[in-house]
């Protein structure tokens, strides 16, 4: 339907500019005829051109308008997909942010856990506490008895 409108609008602006066109020649032809002179053809002829002239430049102003419109309303998509996509990744970014956040907390508890319990150990008993060396999750652990 919007083809439709962007189509027909200019198409009547158009014909509009072509009518006067062929109305203003035809004036100026009949008007021509009625002379035997030959300099009035050479003023009818000018008069035509200068016409068309006019309306060359009409048409072209037509045009211009609407390539503006066409061009402020695909920056204005374009312009809102970029905002859109910003948002996106703020909010990614937030959600990142988060969970490192978490994280870092939960790696901080634990290490607090760790230490307390530790210490704990080390003050009730007097038997040597285990001690973990180089220990990732995933591989296996060495373990060295201190004193």
């Amino acid at each position: 339907m919007k083809l439709i409108t962007n189509l027909v609008v200019p198409l009547f602006k158009f014909i509009l500019g072509i009518i006067l066109l062929q109305i203003s020649t035809a004036t100026l032809i009949a008007m021509a005829m009625n002379t035997a002179r030959t300099e009035l053809w050479i003023l009818a002829l000018i008069l035509i051109l200068a016409h068309g002239l006019i309306t060359a430049f009409w048409f072209n102003s037509i045009l211009q308008h609407y390539r503006r419109a066409e061009q402020d309303h695909t920056a204005t998509k374009l312009a809102q997909e970029r905002d859109k996509m910003h948002k996106a990744y703020e909010r990614r970014d937030a959600e990142l942010a988060k969970l490192q956040a978490e994280l870092k907390a939960q790696s901080k508890r634990r290490s607090n856990k760790k230490t307390r319990t530790d210490t704990a150990t080390e003050a009730t008993t007097d038997t040597p506490t285990p001690q973990y060396l180089g220990c990732s999750g995933t591989v296996s652990c060495s373990v060295v008895f201190g004193g």
